[in-house]
Parts: structure tokens; C-alpha cells; sequence
């Protein structure tokens, strides 16, 4: 099951988004690349929800784009459903509020609230299994993919994830996936 089988069968936008942000949290469960230590760190982190340490292991660029997305999605030409789904996942309740949130803060409450929001989905996705497929790099960005085999909402799912990591300040920081930005983009057409 692919990324676009699995926005067939879920109806909802927001549990769609779900199972894909929860899985590609989890696809890092077995690789054999040179970010072991990284991985390892990250995992942990998810595995206990303390996207705390999460967003220091996030490239900061990737963060500011999160947050300025956030922002363009509660102020874009579908604002009024952006709102009623994001301000909760933000935990605020007016966009002004939510434009007071650093990039951190937004990327911290969306992961917990979400997580929050959907503890079954969550544990179905932690029971993942993924194998480590390859690695490649293009200009300063390194690529790695998995092969990743979950089950959610009592469906199996098969689907490439790639992970992407980028220096800062000497250290390897994770680039969130093009599936983050893609829901959230959504709100802006």
C-alpha cells in the first residue's frame, strides 16, 4: 500500500495525515547506515513522546518552515477549516495566539496533541517493522530509505519512507518528510 492508496481508503484528512506522520516517526526500526546513533536517539525520543529532544534532532531550517507554513496555512484562502483543525493540534485557541508559538513550540504541541488525539493509531503504527533499503547523497543532503510494514486501522500497509538528513553546526539533523508540508500545504489551495 502506497502514499496514495493510503489518502483512498482514510476519508479524513486529519487521519490520514495521522498514520503517515506516526509511521514516518517510526521507519527508522532497522537500518544499516552510518545515522545509527542519530536513529537511535530519535526513536527513543518518539517511543516516549518527548518531541522535546524530537525538535533538537530536526534541522532548525526545517523547523522555521514548519512554523511559517503554520502560519500561512492559518491565514490562506481556507483559514476557517486550517483553524478548526490546527488551533487544537497547536493547542491554542485564535491564530494570534498561535503566531506567538516559536517554530519549537508549534512543532512540540502538534506532535504531542496529535499523538494525544489518536493513542490507538499510534500503537498500532509502534508495532512498524521496516528494513533498511539504501542510501544516497545529493549535494549536502543524505537520503535514506526504508521498506516500512504497519498496520492501521485494522489495514495492512507496504510503503517506501525516506528519511533525509543535513548538517548543522557539524551535526547530522533530520529534514522532516514532504508528507508534513503536503497536508499542511493543502490548506493554502
Amino acid at each position: 500500500m502506497n502514499y496514495l492508496n493510503i489518502r483512498r481508503r482514510f476519508r479524513s484528512p486529519t487521519l490520514k495525515y495521522v498514520a503517515l506522520f506516526i509511521a514516518s516517526l517510526l521507519s527508522f526500526q532497522a537500518n544499516a547506515s552510518d545515522f545509527d546513533a542519530l536513529v537511535d536517539c530519535y526513536l527513543e525520543a518518539v517511543d516516549k513522546h518527548d518531541f522535546e529532544l524530537v525538535v533538537e534532532l530536526l534541522h532548525p531550517d526545517e523547523l522555521a518552515k514548519f512554523k511559517q507554513t503554520i502560519d500561512a496555512t492559518l491565514n490562506g484562502p481556507n483559514k476557517r477549516l486550517a483553524e478548526a483543525e490546527l488551533l487544537p493540534l497547536l493547542g491554542v485557541n485564535s491564530p494570534q495566539q498561535a503566531a506567538k508559538l516559536t517554530a519549537k513550540s508549534s512543532y512540540i504541541n502538534f506532535s504531542n496533541n496529535l499523538v494525544a488525539r489518536y493513542p490507538a493509531e499510534m500503537q498500532q503504527i509502534t508495532a512498524a517493522s521496516s528494513t533498511y533499503l539504501r542510501e544516497s547523497q545529493q549535494g549536502d543532503v543524505v537520503s535514506v530509505q526504508y521498506q516500512m510494514h504497519y498496520q492501521f486501522a485494522a489495514q495492512n500497509f507496504s510503503r517506501v519512507v525516506e528519511h533525509r538528513f543535513k548538517q548543522f553546526d557539524g551535526q547530522w539533523r533530520i529534514l522532516m518528510t514532504p508528507e508534513t508540508f503536503a497536508y499542511l500545504n493543502r490548506y493554502l489551495h
